[in-house]
């Protein structure tokens, strides 16, 4: 004999999971809307170690010390998107406009998850639209380099 569960007992659940859910989603949402710490230092590097730096300053931020989960899908991008050197110095920037500014940059895409902010090919995930006017002048503000090996390649 099998027990069935109650279909009130499973709405409750599923309400339970709903608010879980909706929890997540404004932590994360409060997280990207935080400023990133003061002094924010991106000299000359990769995104993949911007997003390392910003990964650790947002842990070193949060009182959970949880920070955020950042993503960098590096398969799916071209050499002169991974090898391309990023800079910028700024006191206090959001980190949604933070993360609008470096993808922006490297004509990457990026999503918001409840989980994860997810970085890769604008092939394959949409580019964010910016929030604000300051995330658009963020944007301008980046330093680009691309390695000289980078550039003789595409002048072939």
């Amino acid at each position: 004999m099998t027990k069935r569960t109650s279909p009130s007992r499973i709405m409750l659940v599923l309400v339970g999971l709903c608010l879980l859910l909706e929890c997540r989603l404004a932590e994360s949402s409060q997280k990207l809307s935080q400023p990133v710490a003061k002094n924010l230092d991106l000299s000359e590097l990769t995104i993949v170690e911007a997003m390392d730096v910003v990964r650790r300053l947002a842990k070193e931020q949060d009182p959970q010390g949880k920070g955020l989960n950042i993503v960098v899908m590096t398969k799916d991008l071209a050499p002169i998107q991974l090898q391309a050197r990023l800079s910028l110095k700024e006191s206090s920037v959001p980190y949604a406009d933070l993360f609008y500014a470096l993808c922006k940059r490297l004509g990457l895409g990026c999503r918001f998850e409840s989980h994860a902010v997810v970085i890769g090919s604008a092939a394959k995930i949409p580019m964010l639209t910016p929030r604000t006017e300051d995330a658009v002048a963020l944007a301008g503000r980046v330093k680009q380099e691309l390695p000289v090996e980078l550039l003789s390649e595409k002048a072939r």
